[in-house]
C-alpha cells in the first residue's frame, strides 16, 4: 500500500511541476547553451531554452543583438523589430510570423518564461539576414551577422535595358533566387530546389566567386546591395528583397519618386478611354521596350502568350500565367486600375481605348485586351491548310500545292494527329481560350492562334492558316 501511495504522489509531483513550473521541465535539456554573434557570446537575464529541437532565446536581447530596435506591443502581445527596412512582428504563443508583412510559419512559436519574451533565434537571426549554425558538441548557436555574411534575395534585375522589379521577378518564379554567404568563405545559391556551392573571396568592395580556382562570378558590395553586371544582364541582391531604383540604369534621371513606376503620368493624359466597368478577364497583347514590340505571336514565341489579369466584381485581381495564378486587390477608378499588395500599390493600368496599359518608367509597356468570345470554341475535328502567306506574299487556297495535304485532327482525348502527305504523327495538345498548344514529351513543339473561325501557324515568317 505504501509502494502504490508513493506512486500517486510522485506522479502528482511530477503533473503539478508540468503545469506550474514548464519551464523547469522544458530547461532540463537547455542547460548551458551558448548563443554566439560573429564568435561573441551574447549575455542574457534569461538562459536560453529548447523547445521540440529549436533554442529559444529573450526576445529583446537577440533583436538589439543583431542592431534591430524593438517595440512590444502589449495589446496584441507582439514584438516588432526593425532594422533598415526590413520589419518582423512575432506574438507570444502565435506560430505565424510577418517579415515585411509576408507570413513565415514557425516550427516553435515564441512564448512567456517567467516574465522574459522567449523567440525562436534562429527565425529571428536568418530574417535579418544571418547565417545561423548549431554546434551540437559545444551546445552553441553561432550566427554570422554584418557585412556579406547572411542571405541575400534577388531584388532586381536589368535585361539589354529592360528593368525587372521584384514584381516581375515574381511572375517569372525568379523571386526565390538566394545567395548565403558563410563566415567559411562558402557561397550558397538557391533557386526553388536546386542548390550549388562555391567559394568567395572579398577584395574590396569586389567579391569574386570561384569553382575549382576559376572566377565565374564577380559582385559589387555597394552597402545595401551586390551587384553583378555580365553580358548585358545585371542582378541586384539585397538582404531585404527590395532595391533603390538608383541601381538601374535605365531609370529615368529626372525622376527621384519611388513611387513613379506604380503611377504613369507619361499615358494618362487625355486619352480616349472607352471601358467603364474592368471587370472580367484581360489577356497580354502586347510588350513594347525601348524600339521593340512584340504582337501576339511573338510572345507566344517568348512564352508569355498566356499571362491573364481577371479582375473579379469582389475586388480581387488575379494574374495567370503559364497555369500559376496570384492573388491581389484591386481598386477601379474613372481612368486608371490600381493594384495592391497588402496595403501598398504595386502597379496601376490605365484605361486607354479598348484596353489596359501598364507602362513602368524603364520603358516597359505591357499592354492587356478583354477577352472575348472567338468563333472557335472548340478546336476538336480536322483542320486543313486553306492559306499562307510567305514574306508578305499571300497564298490561297487555289494557289497552295493540292499535293501540299497538310490536316491537324484534333481529338477529344487530348491527342492531335498531324497528316502530311502519307506520313502522320501523334502529340498531345491544351486547348486555351485564344490558342492551341502542341506538345511533344512535355515540350511546346507548335502554337496555333484562333483568329476568327480559323487557326493560325506563325513561324520563322510563314504563316499557314488552316480551317474545318
Amino acid at each position: 500500500m505504501n509502494k502504490f501511495r508513493n506512486i500517486v504522489i510522485l506522479l502528482l509531483v511530477v503533473s503539478l511541476t508540468t503545469l506550474l513550473f514548464p519551464a523547469l521541465i522544458v530547461n532540463a535539456d537547455s542547460a548551458d547553451i551558448d548563443v554566439k554573434i560573429n564568435g561573441a557570446s551574447i549575455e542574457f537575464d534569461q538562459p536560453p531554452i529548447i523547445e521540440e529541437g529549436r533554442t529559444l532565446v529573450p526576445m529583446r536581447a537577440i533583436f538589439e543583438a543583431l542592431g534591430a530596435e524593438v517595440v512590444w506591443d502589449g495589446d496584441t502581445q507582439t514584438a516588432i523589430g526593425t532594422k533598415d527596412d526590413i520589419e518582423i512582428r512575432i506574438t507570444i504563443d502565435n506560430n505565424i510570423m510577418y517579415k515585411n508583412g509576408t507570413e513565415i510559419v514557425l516550427d516553435t512559436p515564441s512564448r512567456l518564461v517567467g516574465d522574459r519574451t522567449l523567440v525562436p533565434v534562429r527565425a529571428i537571426a536568418e530574417s535579418f539576414g544571418a547565417v545561423v549554425d548549431w554546434d551540437e558538441d559545444s551546445r552553441t548557436v553561432q550566427i554570422y551577422h554584418g557585412g556579406i555574411i547572411g542571405t541575400w534575395l534577388l531584388a532586381g534585375a536589368e535585361l539589354e535595358g529592360l528593368a525587372l522589379d521584384a514584381t516581375t521577378l515574381a511572375s517569372f518564379g525568379m523571386d526565390e533566387m538566394t545567395l548565403t554567404f558563410r563566415a567559411d568563405g562558402i557561397v550558397a545559391l538557391r533557386f526553388g530546389d536546386d542548390e550549388a556551392s562555391a567559394a568567395y573571396i572579398e577584395n574590396g568592395d569586389e567579391i569574386e566567386i570561384s569553382e575549382d580556382g576559376e572566377v565565374v562570378m564577380s559582385f559589387v558590395n555597394h552597402g545595401d546591395a551586390l551587384v553583378c553586371e555580365e553580358d548585358g544582364l545585371k542582378m541586384i541582391f539585397t538582404k531585404s528583397g527590395r532595391v533603390d531604383n538608383s541601381y538601374y540604369n535605365s531609370k529615368s534621371s529626372d525622376n527621384n519618386s519611388s513611387d513613379s513606376i506604380y503611377n504613369p503620368p507619361n499615358i494618362i493624359g487625355n486619352q480616349p478611354n472607352n471601358i467603364d466597368n474592368a471587370v472580367g478577364t484581360w489577356l497580354l497583347i502586347s510588350v513594347e521596350f525601348d524600339d521593340i514590340i512584340l504582337v501576339t505571336d511573338e510572345l507566344a514565341y517568348y512564352g508569355i502568350d498566356s499571362m491573364t489579369l481577371d479582375l473579379k466584381p469582389n475586388g480581387i485581381a488575379s494574374f495567370g500565367f503559364d497555369g500559376d495564378s496570384e492573388d491581389v486587390t484591386y481598386v477601379e477608378t474613372e481612368n486608371r486600375i490600381d493594384i495592391y499588395d497588402y496595403d501598398e500599390r504595386v502597379m496601376t493600368f490605365v484605361k486607354i481605348g479598348d484596353t489596359l496599359v501598364y507602362e513602368e518608367e524603364y520603358n516597359a509597356k505591357l499592354t492587356f485586351a478583354r477577352m472575348s468570345p472567338v468563333s472557335v470554341v472548340s478546336v476538336i475535328g480536322t483542320w486543313s491548310l486553306s492559306g499562307a502567306e510567305i514574306n508578305n506574299l499571300r497564298l490561297d487556297e487555289e494557289m497552295l500545292d493540292p499535293a501540299d495535304n497538310v490536316v491537324f485532327e484534333f481529338k477529344q482525348n487530348g491527342v492531335v494527329t498531324f497528316h502530311f502527305e502519307d506520313a502522320s504523327e501523334d502529340a498531345e495538345y491544351v486547348e486555351y481560350h485564344h490558342a492551341v498548344y502542341i506538345s511533344i514529351d512535355g515540350e511546346i513543339v507548335l502554337s496555333l492562334f484562333k483568329r476568327n473561325d480559323t487557326l493560325v501557324l506563325n513561324e520563322d515568317g510563314i504563316k499557314l492558316i488552316f480551317s474545318k
